[in-house]
Order: structure tokens, then sequence, then C-alpha cells
């Protein structure tokens, strides 16, 4: 690889025991399974979240339904939240 590998990097494949310090990709115990992705992109639609679910990005991740239903009914008016 054209990157040069950090002196903290460790090879998951190997744990350094080959040198010179090499990323995983060129590691000579790198088990190559061709496809193994595609399963999960054949999964893709089986368990799709429910069509009326909202994200929001900036969200923080302890907040309640509760503080998100008020906020979204009464400061921002944007109606009704089931």
């Amino acid at each position: 690889s054209a990157k040069p590998v950090p002196p903290d990097y460790v090879c998951q494949a190997c744990k350094n025991k080959h040198s010179p310090p090499h990323w995983i990709y060129d590691c000579p115990d790198k088990v190559r399974r061709p496809g193994t992705n595609q399963v999960r992109k054949n999964m893709k639609g089986i368990n799709m979240p429910d069509p009326r679910k909202v994200y929001v990005s900036g969200m923080p991740f302890g907040v309640k339904h509760r503080d998100v239903r008020v906020y979204f009914e009464d400061k921002a008016k944007c109606g009704k939240i089931a």
C-alpha cells in the first residue's frame, strides 16, 4: 500500500508476527472469502424500519420519547405525534 504503516498499528490477522510492518490487506495470514458481503446485501429489506419512523440528526442518545414528542408537538408546531 502507498500509505506508510504507523508504528502503533497492529495487523488483526497476524498480530504483527510478520515483518516488515504491513496493513491487514497485505498480510500473508489474511483469509479472503470473496462474496461474504453478498449475504448481508441479500438480507437487506427483510427487517425494514417502520415507514413512519423519523431519524433526527443531532438528537442526544439519552433523550426520552416524551421530550421528543413535546418538542415537535409544542415547540416546533409539527402537529400530533403518534
